[in-house]
């Protein structure tokens, strides 16, 4: 038969998204071009102004946690979809109040969460669904932003990551 069962789908989503995983770092190694790349622009960023507030997204919470222990120097808060409604509520507030960079999950921080006093958007990995990544910008595009925000996308050449980046400008090149 030339159906595919929802089992078949399921399979080859989690293979796509361990070869996302495996662009964003190594997991033998815990290398990361990617991750280096990010926190040089980081580093360029707060030289200019310290005060500076960074949002990072990925897909994955394994990225997030990766990502906390590399930068551990920038005390970096962590929020995603498993922590209590108090626990991301207070991540929010440390960030807000006292933080400079944010690492959230795409899923938890899609909608209703307002970070206008960030004014950087990292996007480590990339959805499928482009309404994904404008959700994640408007994080700080919110009402009340006092600065510019910039928004930088990390996509590894060669990889299921370009082939992605590609299918979903051919796409929206066609709307």
């Amino acid at each position: 038969s030339s159906d595919v069962c929802s089992s078949d789908l399921i399979h080859i989503f989690a293979l796509i998204r361990q070869l996302i995983q495996i662009c964003n770092f190594d997991p033998e190694s815990k290398e990361s071009a990617k991750a280096d790349a990010v926190e040089a622009q980081m580093k360029e960023i707060w030289k200019q102004d310290p005060s500076t507030k960074v949002l990072i997204f990925s897909l994955s919470v394994e990225t997030l946690k990766y990502l906390c222990e590399k930068y551990h120097q920038y005390s970096p808060i962590l929020y995603y979809g498993e922590m209590s409604d108090a626990q991301r509520e207070n991540a929010k507030q440390q960030f807000v109040n006292h933080g400079k960079l944010l690492l959230i999950s795409t899923k938890a921080g899609y909608r209703g969460l307002n970070l206008q006093v960030a004014s950087e958007v990292f996007h480590f990995d990339r959805s499928w669904n482009p309404t994904d990544q404008m959700q994640e910008e408007d994080r700080a595009w919110r009402m009340g932003q006092e600065k510019p925000v910039t928004v930088y996308r990390y996509i590894q050449e060669d990889t299921i990551e370009e082939r992605i980046h590609e299918v979903l400008e051919i796409g929206r090149a066609h709307v």
